[in-house]
């Protein structure tokens, strides 16, 4: 469920009282209505025997019972009974149990949080898939259910900081449930004013009209340039190593060589190449992809050496294919000239326009980086322009989390009053 307002634009995320008040509604096509706060990192401390505990900082989720049933995720520790009938309880991921507590059953153990509020592990959970709508590129490591006096439970209007999730019966889409909000005209209040409620398919809106858009967008450009820069730079190659030997394979014709011996040959050697470029591209991911992560913000990568293994045969059959279009290519062409013409090819036609098409994407690359260069440039001289140098090294980012500024809020802001003071002094004397 999405909340739009009247400019079109979606609110991030839905007050925790949206799933509370669907349910008082009784729609006939939902099933099940789960609520879930944003996947945030957080200190937690972690009982590991009577006299041991760990420090650990887990991506966490407060939400309802309901979660892992909408999901479908399984419980392999644990028993949904005893979870609901508890409070403050805190489910672990399968790969987060493993890490903390190896093959132990972590059921019953204590959690302390940063705020000294104790949870009790109620049980172990099958981990989500890695590529997810409801948490993208944060894993789901810890979900804590029932908290008293927690976020969804005290129901705050006008607050957003949490999703909410429906489960309709088999026999009916999202789409349904749309056209139902629309035929009574469903609104939610946001703020000072009601605000339209959507139902749409799981990610389907979730980084439209947001800043990712764009983000995913330039990356997905950026790896296809790379992608058609090597394909390019091996077909030119593979191309250009044929047509050097055209009158090499004139003469094989003219000796009586027909087209299919022509053809394993030039795929022999060609499938060679790639069966040997394919396995070196297999033994790089096995040594260095399992310590090869990304982060940028907020956003982590870790990527998969089994699933890029997968994606590396693909794009090696990929090539494989192509490769025996192109070696059909030349055999048809050498079939259609005569061992003169062969004998005086000239490949410079077909070598301009594959370099012609590297030089175009080497020219988008460089421009994108001189862009981005002048940009950078252009906002540090405009930003805070009217402060010194000295003034802009005193600039610090803190991140907006409530419990960072009710411990340094207090000491900065005694610190500039200090300094208003001693300034106020000084300036008085002097």
């Amino acid at each position: 469920m999405i909340f739009v307002q009247n400019n079109g634009y979606p609110v991030s995320g839905t007050p925790a009282t949206l799933g509370i008040e669907l349910q008082n509604k009784q729609l006939p096509m939902i099933e099940r209505i789960t609520r879930a706060t944003y996947n945030k990192p957080e200190n937690l401390s972690f009982e590991i025997s009577e006299d041991k505990t760990l420090p650990y900082q887990l991506h966490v989720i407060e939400t309802d019972t309901n979660f892992i049933s909408v999901f479908d995720r399984q419980l392999l520790h644990g028993n949904f009974p005893t979870v609901n009938k508890q409070t403050n309880t805190l489910l672990l991921s399968q790969s987060t149990a493993m890490k903390i507590y190896g093959n132990e059953n972590p059921t019953g153990k204590k959690v302390i949080d940063k705020n000294q509020k104790a949870y009790t592990i109620g049980g172990v959970f099958e981990d989500f898939p890695s590529n997810n709508s409801i948490s993208t590129y944060e894993p789901i490591e810890v979900l804590i259910i029932s908290v008293l006096n927690g976020f969804l439970e005290q129901e705050r209007k006008g607050v957003t900081r949490s999703n909410t999730y429906i489960l309709l019966h088999p026999e009916y889409k999202p789409d349904d449930l749309e056209k139902l909000l629309r035929s009574i005209n469903y609104t939610s209040e946001f703020g000072d004013e009601p605000v339209q409620v959507y139902a749409c398919p799981l990610g389907e809106m979730k980084y439209r009209n947001t800043e990712y858009k764009l983000f995913y967008g330039f990356i997905f450009l950026l790896g296809l340039l790379i992608f058609l820069s090597a394909l390019l730079n091996y077909f030119s190659f593979t191309t250009g190593n044929f047509y050097n030997r055209i009158k090499e394979f004139s003469i094989r014709k003219g000796i009586g060589e027909n087209r299919i011996h022509l053809f394993t040959l030039l795929f022999t050697e060609t499938f060679l190449s790639l069966l040997f470029t394919g396995t070196l591209a297999l033994c790089l991911n096995e040594l260095f992809v399992p310590g090869l992560q990304f982060s940028f913000f907020r956003i982590q990568l870790e990527f998969d050496s089994y699933l890029l293994s997968g994606q590396i045969i693909e794009y090696l059959l990929f090539c494989i294919v192509l490769s025996a279009i192109i070696c059909g290519t030349v055999c048809i062409r050498l079939n259609k000239i005569s061992l003169i013409e062969g004998i005086r090819f000239s490949r410079h036609r077909v070598r301009n326009t594959l370099l012609g098409i590297q030089y175009f994407i080497a020219l988008f690359f460089l421009s994108g980086a001189a862009a981005a260069t002048f940009q950078t440039w252009t906002g540090r001289q405009q930003l805070f322009s009217s402060l010194t140098n000295g003034e802009k090294e005193r600039i610090f980012f803190c991140p907006y989390q409530p419990q960072i500024y009710e411990v340094y809020l207090p000491d900065i802001t005694l610190q500039m009053e200090s300094e208003q003071h001693g300034r106020r002094y000084f300036g008085s004397s002097g």
